[in-house]
């Protein structure tokens, strides 16, 4: 039996050109602090392309004493969203949709 390998790309890296620097900021009870991002939303580049992607907050935006969650962002991970459609033949022009 043949294997399938597919070829997926990040969202975020396509729409913005690099991956958000953390999707995950938190320090458990006497352990680091951890910044990362280890969340991502993948899809196909033969068949869809990415219209848009969510405004994630900046390390500014969320209490360092707190980090996540917090009573504005009730989850130790924020939430991604993307955009996606399909597209007719990936040669010619993105606005193809079916």
């Amino acid at each position: 039996m043949k294997s399938i390998i597919a070829t997926f790309n990040g969202s975020f890296i396509t729409a913005l050109g690099s991956d958000p620097r953390f999707t995950t900021y938190k320090k458990r009870l006497g352990g680091p602090e951890k910044i990362r991002c280890i969340d991502y939303i993948w899809f196909s580049g033969a068949t869809l392309a990415v219209s848009e992607v969510s405004v994630l907050p900046t390390e500014d935006e969320i209490d360092t004493t707190v980090m996540l969650p917090n009573l504005r962002f009730p989850s130790d991970h924020l939430s991604l969203c993307a955009g996606l459609h399909y597209v007719v033949n990936r040669s010619s022009d993105v606005n193809d949709i079916i």
